[in-house]
């Protein structure tokens, strides 16, 4: 959660299977200090805890949770429908959004 992307990986092979973030989410996760090694985790503990669990089921070589499976596959779609239509991730997901709202509206 407080890795970059290739330090992650090479670090923590497999992690990405297990802690997925998806795009636009407002999670503050917290801070970690290097000089320490504390984490001060964020204010959205009910967004943390389960990112928590991936980590110990991470560590322990447990499946990972269906729900992130599943977020993952999703994502891996989006991102397919998105090259597919020569657009960016982020434009396909404000398109959604005003489809969303749109119909909120009309109905």
């Amino acid at each position: 959660m407080f890795l970059d992307f290739e330090k992650r990986n090479k670090d923590f092979p497999g992690m990405e299977n297990y802690v997925h973030v998806p795009l636009g989410t407002n999670l503050d996760a917290g801070t970690f200090d290097s000089k320490t090694g504390w984490v001060r985790f964020g204010a959205k503990h009910n967004d943390i805890y389960p990112r928590i669990g991936d980590l110990i089921r991470y560590h322990l070589n447990f499946e990972p949770r269906k729900s992130v499976s599943r977020a993952i596959n999703k994502a891996e779609e989006d991102k397919k429908e998105a090259n597919q239509r020569g657009i960016s991730i982020e434009a396909l997901y404000e398109e959604r959004k005003a489809a969303k709202e749109a119909r909120a509206k009309a109905g």
